[in-house]
C-alpha cells in the first residue's frame, strides 16, 4: 500500500545494520526522500530479505566446551534483551502500521478556522436538504436551468460530476473509504479577510470618483443649494471631493490564496491504495512520492498549473499542488508541503514510545478545550449538515496592513480602542436538517454580560400576552430579559475607557438635540422584562405593542411626554419650514419673478393657507386622558396623520400601543387572564422546542401573519405607486417567505459565552398557491412582467428590426436569404450574419432565425427566442421588405 501513502516503509523491513552492508543510503530523522512513483503497484506485503543476513569467515575456531558456555550464558541473558526489545520492535510496528488514531489528534489546535461537513451527498442531511428545498415554489424551475446550464438535476449530482472529472465515483470509491464528513481546517484565515477588505476600499474609492468626476454638472448644481456655498467655491470643493476618493491606490491588493488542510476517517486502507491506482491513470495530474521519518506521502500535481479563472475558489485557496497521506488510519492532504510535515510529526508523536521521548507536546483539537466545549454545545457529532468553529488570536486582527489607511483613504477596520475583545475571538456554528426544517445553533465569546441570569420564556411576556386579542393573533414577537442591567453590564464589560467617553459622548449629543437622556429617562425606567408584539389578521391593519417593566410610574409618564414634545416638535417644524421659506417671497419684487410661476399662484397660497392652520394644530395639540373599565389610557394623536400614542400602566407593567383599541385589549386580557397565553400556542411551542429551557432573549414569526400585515401595507399605501404587472412578482416572493412557516430565536448567555438557536420551519404551501406563485416565477424569469417585459420586448423588436436591412441586400445581390442561429451565415452571397440576441440565451441556437421564400421577393422572417417567447412565431412578429409587424403578445 505504499503507493497511496500509508505511513511507514512497506516494501521491506530489514534488520538495522542491512542498509551499512549493502551500501544503501541512511534513512536520516527530519530527512525528505523523494521518488516518483506514478505508475507503481508495488508489494505491500512487509518481508524479511534472508540476503542481507551477514556471514562470519575467517580461521578462528574456538574450542566446543568454550564455545558452548559463551552460548549459554549469551542465551540467558539474550532472552529479556529478546523479549524486551522485540517486543517494543513490535508494538512500534503495530502502531505505526495498525493502530487506528482519532483524526482530531492529528489535526492542530492552533488553527483559526475547523469545518467539518458531511460529504456524502446521499447522507440523510443530503437527502433532507433536497425534501425542504422541494418544499419551495420554484425549486424544480431552478433544477431545470441547472440541469440545461451545467447539466445536473441536484446538489448530489453536481457534486457527483466533480468526482467524475477525476475518473472517480462516490458510491464506489470515496464513501468506501472516507465515509460521511469530513474536516476542512484553514490555519490563518486573516488574509482572506484583509484581501476582501482592500478590494472592497479599492473598488468603492474607484466608484465613488467615477461617480464624481460623471456626474460634476449634478453637483454643482446640489452644492448651489448649499447655504454660504459661492460659485467660486465649487471647483475647490469638487476638487477637494476628487483628491479623497483618489488617495486610495490605483491597485488593487492581490487576495492572497490560503493555505488549508482536507482530513477524514479511512473506513478501508485497500480500498484506498485501489483508488489511489486508479487516481494515478489520470493523465491530468503527475504523482511524486516523498518519504519524511519514515512516513510516506504523495503530491498530486496538476500538469495544467494554469488556474481557471471561472472557478471563484481558485482565487482564495491554493491548490496548485496537493500534499496526501494516511496517517493513523485517516486521510490527510493539503496544500502545503510544511504542514504536511507538521501532520505527520503529530502522528509520530501519537506512538506510545516517540511521544515518551518527545520533548513537544502534541496541541491537537483531541485536547483542545475550547474546541470540545464549542462543538459540544452546538451538535453532536453525528446528525448536523456541517459545523465550522474559529479561534482567532484578536491582536491578528489589528495589525495594520492596508497601506492605503496611511492615505487618508477609506479604511473599514476593527479597533481595539473602543471595544475590550478577549485575547481569542472564539466561536462555533452549527446546521441540522430535519423533516420539518432546519436548526442553527451557534455560540461565542465576543461579548461579556457578567452575572445576567436567563429565564424560560414562560416567565416572561410570552407566558402573560394573549395569543390573539380583538380576533388578531400575536404573529410577532420579541422579548429580551432584564433589559437595564443586560445594557449596563454590556457597558461595563465590553468598552474601554475611550469607548464609554465616546459611548457617552454620543448620548450627551442625542440629550442637547432631543431634551431626552437615553439612559436616565428610557433605560432606567426598564427594570425587567421589555417585549414587542405585532398582532395580525388577513386583510385588516397591523396592531403593534410595546410592553415593559417598570417600577416608578410616575418616572415613565414623565418620559412618554418628553418624547412626545420631542416627537410633535419635529413634526411642526417639517410644516414651520415651508411657512417661513413662503414668508420670505416677495411676489412683487422683479428679483423674484422667477419663483411666481409657482410660488406667487392662488393654489400655491391655499396650500400654505392649509398647511399654517395644521402647524397651529399641532402647536395646540395635547395628551389626552381617557377612562376606561381596564384603567386610564394616555393619547396623543398627531393632527392630519395615522399615527398615535396610546400607552398606560396596569400593575407596573407598561404598554404603548399603536391604536387605542390595541392598548385597551392587552389591558383587558392581562386583567381578566380569560385568553390562552402566546406561551402555550402550538406554533410558538413548536419552536421553543428546539430552543434551551431558559435564555436572556426569543423572537418568534408566523410567517403567514407577518406576510398579512406586508401585504396590508402595500395594498394600502403603495399599490398604486408600483406597476400593476408586478404584482404577480410580489405574490412570488411572499409565496417563497411563506414557505419558511414558522421563524424561532433564542439567545443565553453563561460563562462569558452568548450561545443562540435559530429554527426556521419550512412547510409547503397549498397547491393552489404554489402552482399560482410557479407561474409567477417562470414569467419573472422568462422576463415577461412589468417594465423588464417591455425592455425585452424592444430589444427584440430592435434585433428584428436591425436584421431587415441585411434580407433585402442579400436579395438585390441576387442571393438567397438562409434559416439558420445567431451568428451563422444569413445570406447565399455576401458576409452577413443574423443577429446575436445575448437575451434569448447563452448559446447560439437560443435564437433561431426561420426563413420563409428566401429565394423570392415575397421573403420573410420569424424568430424563435428561447428565454423570451413572447415575439416568436409569425402571429407575434414578422419581418420583409416592407419592414416589420409586431401584434399580439409582442405588443
Amino acid at each position: 500500500m505504499d503507493s497511496m501513502g500509508i505511513e511507514g516503509n512497506s516494501n521491506v523491513v530489514n534488520p538495522p545494520f542491512a542498509a551499512a552492508q549493502s551500501g544503501a543510503p541512511e534513512k536520516k530523522e527530519g530527512k525528505i526522500l523523494e521518488m516518483n512513483v506514478v505508475g507503481e503497484n508495488p508489494n505491500s506485503s512487509p518481508q524479511i530479505s534472508s540476503s542481507n543476513i551477514p556471514i562470519i569467515q575467517g580461521d578462528f575456531q574456538p574450542k566446543k566446551n568454550k564455545i558452548m558456555t559463551i552460548l549459554k550464558w549469551t542465551a540467558i541473558a539474550a532472552v529479556p534483551v529478546f523479549l524486551i526489545g522485540g517486543g517494543i520492535w513490535g508494538f512500534s510496528f503495530y502502531e505505526k502500521y495498525f493502530k487506528k488514531v482519532a483524526i482530531e489528534q492529528i489535526l492542530p489546535s492552533d488553527s483559526d478556522f475547523v469545518m467539518r461537513i458531511t460529504i456524502d451527498p446521499n447522507s440523510s442531511q443530503f437527502q433532507l436538504l433536497e425534501e425542504n428545498m422541494k418544499k419551495f415554489p420554484g425549486y424544480e424551475i431552478m433544477k431545470e436551468k441547472m440541469e440545461k446550464e451545467k447539466g445536473q438535476k441536484n446538489m448530489s449530482e453536481s457534486m457527483q460530476k466533480k468526482l467524475n472529472e477525476l475518473n472517480l465515483d462516490f458510491e464506489k470509491d470515496i464513501k468506501a473509504i472516507l465515509g460521511e464528513r469530513a474536516y476542512v481546517i484553514i490555519p490563518d484565515i486573516i488574509p482572506l479577510g484583509r484581501g476582501i477588505g482592500n478590494n472592497f476600499v479599492f473598488y468603492r474609492g474607484k466608484i465613488k470618483e467615477s461617480a464624481i468626476a460623471a456626474k460634476d454638472d449634478y453637483l454643482k448644481k446640489y452644492l448651489a443649494l448649499e447655504p454660504g456655498l459661492e460659485n467660486n467655491q465649487m471647483p475647490k470643493v469638487l476638487g477637494e471631493m476628487k483628491q479623497a476618493f483618489s488617495a486610495i491606490d490605483d491597485k488593487k491588493e492581490e487576495i492572497k490564496p490560503l493555505d488549508f488542510m482536507v482530513a477524514a476517517e479511512v473506513r478501508d486502507l485497500k480500498e484506498a491504495k485501489r483508488v489511489m491506482d486508479k487516481m494515478k491513470k489520470n493523465a491530468d495530474y503527475e504523482i511524486i512520492q516523498h518519504e519524511y521519518n519514515g512516513y510516506k506521502f504523495f503530491e498530486v500535481k496538476r500538469k495544467n498549473s494554469k488556474v481557471d479563472e471561472s472557478n471563484e475558489l481558485a482565487k482564495f485557496f491554493n491548490a496548485g499542488s496537493m500534499y496526501n497521506a494516511i496517517l493513523g488510519k485517516n486521510w490527510v492532504a493539503t496544500n502545503n508541503q510544511d504542514i504536511m510535515l507538521d501532520l505527520i510529526d503529530r502522528k509520530s508523536r501519537q506512538n506510545a514510545l516517540k511521544n515518551i521521548f518527545s520533548k513537544k507536546e502534541n496541541k491537537s483539537l483531541a485536547n483542545d478545550e475550547n474546541f470540545l466545549r464549542i462543538f459540544g454545545k452546538i451538535g453532536s457529532q453525528d446528525d448536523n449538515l456541517l459545523m465550522f468553529y474559529y479561534n482567532i488570536e484578536t491582536k491578528k486582527l489589528f495589525e495594520k496592513e492596508n497601506k492605503g489607511c496611511d492615505k487618508g483613504g477609506y479604511c473599514p477596520k476593527m479597533s481595539d480602542s473602543i471595544i475590550k475583545y478577549p485575547d481569542n475571538l472564539i466561536a462555533g456554528y452549527s446546521v441540522k436538517l430535519s423533516k420539518d426544517g432546519v436548526s442553527f445553533k451557534n455560540i461565542s465569546n465576543q461579548l461579556d454580560l457578567g452575572d445576567i441570569k436567563n429565564y424560560s420564556y414562560a416567565d416572561g411576556f410570552a407566558g402573560k400576552i394573549p395569543e390573539k386579542i380583538e380576533g388578531q393573533w400575536a404573529d410577532v414577537f420579541a422579548e429580551y430579559v432584564n433589559f437595564k442591567k443586560l445594557y449596563y453590564n454590556f457597558k461595563r464589560g465590553n468598552l474601554t475607557q475611550e469607548g464609554l467617553q465616546e459611548w457617552n459622548e454620543g448620548l450627551d449629543d442625542i440629550s442637547s438635540g432631543a431634551g431626552i437622556n437615553i439612559e436616565t429617562d428610557i433605560i432606567d425606567q426598564f427594570v425587567g422584562n421589555v417585549s414587542y408584539v405585532m398582532f395580525t389578521f388577513s386583510g385588516t391593519e397591523p396592531k403593534h405593542v410595546f410592553l415593559a417593566d417598570i417600577d416608578n410610574p410616575g418616572a415613565m409618564f414623565d418620559t412618554m411626554k418628553k418624547i412626545i414634545d420631542y416627537a410633535k416638535n419635529q413634526y411642526y417644524a417639517t410644516y414651520n419650514y415651508s411657512l417661513n421659506y413662503y414668508k420670505e417671497i416677495d411676489c412683487n419684487n422683479p428679483d423674484t419673478k422667477k419663483y411666481t410661476a409657482y410660488y406667487c399662484t392662488p393654489e400655491y397660497k391655499k396650500k400654505m393657507e392649509e398647511q399654517k392652520k395644521r402647524a397651529e394644530e399641532i402647536l395646540n395639540s395635547a395628551i389626552t386622558e381617557t377612562d376606561t373599565s381596564e384603567g386610564k389610557i394616555y393619547s396623543y394623536k398627531f393632527p392630519g396623520a395615522e399615527i398615535s400614542f396610546d400607552y398606560a400602566i396596569l400593575d407596573k407593567t407598561f404598554i404603548l400601543g399603536s391604536h387605542f383599541a390595541a392598548t385597551q385589549a392587552l389591558m383587558r386580557e392581562l386583567k381578566n387572564n380569560s385568553e390562552p397565553k402566546l406561551a402555550n400556542n402550538k406554533f410558538f411551542q413548536q419552536v421553543a422546542s428546539h430552543w434551551d429551557e431558559e435564555g436572556i432573549g426569543r423572537s418568534f414569526i408566523n410567517t403567514k401573519g407577518f406576510w398579512g400585515a406586508v401585504s396590508y401595507y402595500f395594498n394600502h399605501y403603495l399599490k398604486d405607486e408600483i406597476d400593476i404587472e408586478r404584482s404577480d412578482e410580489f405574490f412570488a416572493v411572499g409565496a417563497v417567505i411563506r414557505t419558511i412557516r414558522l421563524i424561532g430565536g433564542q439567545n443565553s448567555f453563561g460563562e462569558k459565552f452568548m450561545k443562540g438557536n435559530l429554527y426556521l420551519n419550512i412547510e409547503e404551501l397549498p397547491a393552489e398557491e404554489k402552482n399560482r406563485a410557479e407561474e409567477a416565477i417562470k414569467n419573472i424569469e422568462k422576463g415577461v412582467t412589468g417594465s423588464r417585459a417591455k425592455a425585452n420586448k424592444a430589444y427584440i423588436k430592435s434585433s428584428m428590426s436591425s436584421a431587415m436591412p441585411s434580407g433585402i441586400i442579400c436579395r438585390d445581390d441576387g442571393g438567397t436569404i438562409l434559416s439558420g442561429n445567431s451568428g451563422e451565415k444569413m445570406c447565399s452571397k455576401g458576409d452577413y450574419t443574423w443577429p446575436a440576441i445575448s437575451a434569448c440565451g447563452p448559446n447560439s441556437s437560443d435564437a433561431k432565425w426561420t426563413v420563409f421564400n428566401g429565394d423570392n421577393e415575397n421573403w420573410n422572417f420569424t424568430l424563435n427566442c428561447a428565454n423570451f417567447t413572447f415575439c416568436n412565431g409569425p402571429g407575434n412578429a414578422i419581418c420583409s421588405s416592407g419592414g416589420c409587424k409586431f401584434g399580439g403578445e409582442c405588443l
